[in-house]
């Protein structure tokens, strides 16, 4: 009914899996953490998380996420 509304028959195709993922997804893109990604979408196995990251663009500077370093003098030897 939406999506004949909406003029878009795309909608109806949204399902709670779509959803998972986008949000997975957008989770990853936004922390970096993919352990935190794998505790919300409560997955047992680390390979079922790792498929949100394959649609992350990752850039080719030498920026990096860390969650332990307060700043660069501490994880430089």
């Amino acid at each position: 009914m939406f999506a004949a509304k909406r003029n878009n028959a795309r909608i109806n195709r949204i399902t709670i899996k779509t959803l998972r993922h986008w949000k997975g997804t957008m989770e990853y893109n936004r922390t970096k953490d993919i352990l935190h990604i794998k505790y919300i979408l409560s997955h047992k196995n680390i390979k079922n998380t790792l498929v949100y990251t394959h649609l992350v663009q990752f850039t080719e500077k030498n920026e990096y996420v860390s969650k332990v370093a307060e700043n660069v003098e501490e994880v430089t030897p």
